[in-house]
């Protein structure tokens, strides 16, 4: 494996990024990937391939992209040892084991946090959130500077996380609000370098959130209708009642801080 690992993040690498993406197979995941090997950086992926949203789709995804150069590692992003091991082998790092634990569904992320702080130097990371976070929010379009709340505690949880390592240990973090998961994105590009070291801080580092959402929302009855119009096939629709929790009732997204960022004119 370790020579698939280097291979896929082209150690030695003047120019462009080397890059550790997490959920590597999922449709965020491998469009990111991709995303990023067209524009000349190098990718590792990392994924447990479990039975949430079809695994023989995400096993066709590795094998395709492995041929352009992307090789996705199978484990669980809450295997300490082995993303120790593969920091070793792409940067030479030396990294501690976390000391606690949270919710069993942010536990990798914390980990991942947690080798990223003690690493040297620090990588900047970018990080998937969902506009879960805005709860029951009435107010909309949604913007960066409304309240949160934990109608969805993963996300929400894994947000006042992150504060916690920016803030500590200097780790530069850019997380990303999606409300969808396509369009054009760049955060990537414009992060800043971390400013701790080992787990110590040296300095003010980076601390961002950006809503990637559409601005004029879309019913999915219209999706439904677009679909039935391109593909010639009247739907069986069901429509069921919102679940009483776990889900927002609506999204709208006020885009203005990533259009400003990213130089972009819509985000959706």
């Amino acid at each position: 494996m370790g020579v698939m690992v280097k291979s896929s993040v082209n150690i030695g690498l003047k120019t462009g990024y080397s890059v550790l993406v997490t959920v590597a197979a999922g449709f965020v995941g491998i469009h990111i990937s991709a995303a990023l090997r067209c524009l000349g950086d190098y990718v590792l992926g990392l994924y447990n391939f479990n039975s949430y949203y079809g695994p023989t789709l995400k096993r066709a995804r590795q094998h395709v992209w492995k041929k352009s150069g992307i090789f996705i590692v199978e484990g669980d992003i809450k295997d300490t040892g082995l993303l120790n091991k593969l920091f070793e082998l792409v940067l030479d790092m030396q990294c501690r084991n976390p000391k606690s634990y949270t919710h069993s569904n942010i536990v990798g992320f914390v980990i991942v946090l947690e080798v990223c702080k003690n690493a040297n130097p620090q990588p900047a990371i970018v990080w998937a959130s969902s506009s879960s976070v805005y709860g029951l929010n009435t107010e909309v379009p949604f913007s960066e500077e409304d309240r949160t709340d934990f109608i969805r505690f993963n996300e929400e949880a894994g947000e006042e996380i992150v504060h916690t390592y920016n803030h500590i240990y200097g780790l530069s973090l850019t997380g990303l609000r999606f409300f969808t998961v396509y369009g054009q994105w760049g955060a990537l590009d414009t992060a800043e370098k971390s400013t701790g070291s080992g787990g110590r801080k040296k300095g003010v580092a980076q601390f961002r959130i950006f809503n990637l959402g559409n601005t004029s929302p879309v019913p999915v009855s219209e999706l439904v209708s677009i679909l039935e119009k391109f593909l010639k096939v009247k739907a069986i629709r069901r429509v069921m009642k919102l679940p009483r929790i776990g889900d927002v009732p609506f999204t709208h997204a006020k885009v203005s801080l990533a259009q400003r960022e990213f130089g972009v004119e819509e985000v959706c």
